[in-house]
């Protein structure tokens, strides 16, 4: 497993905004195109914008995607950690977060059919 600092100087990116663009552009393609909320915090404003889910996908996307799928698929968390690379549960928190929502969305569907 490779692992990436961090802490690369500002001006060098790991994937090209051309790579970007080329990765959205089949996004479009393929349809997704589900509007969705974009939430920013800009100087204490919150200017909420909708976009079609192929604007908003970037390259985290996948990794985000990985984390919760692998979670949900009820892989410890602490594995889900080394093939990552997180030393820190804090930075896994909110991926745990999610998918402790979805298992109890889950049940609750489950709850009702009782």
């Amino acid at each position: 497993m490779v692992v990436i600092s961090s802490s690369l100087p500002a001006n060098i990116s790991l994937f090209p905004p051309t790579i970007i663009s080329f990765f959205r552009k089949i996004l479009n393609i393929l349809g997704f195109d589900s509007l969705n909320l974009a939430i920013f915090l800009e100087s204490n404003v919150r200017p909420d914008e909708i976009h079609p889910k192929w604007e908003l996908v970037g390259t985290h996307t996948g990794r985000r995607t990985f984390f919760v799928t692998t979670l949900s698929l009820g892989i410890p968390p602490n594995v889900v950690m080394k093939w990552t690379g997180h030393s820190d549960y804090s930075s896994m928190k909110p991926y745990i977060d999610i998918v402790d929502s979805i298992k109890a969305s889950s049940m609750t569907k489950l709850n009702g059919l009782l």
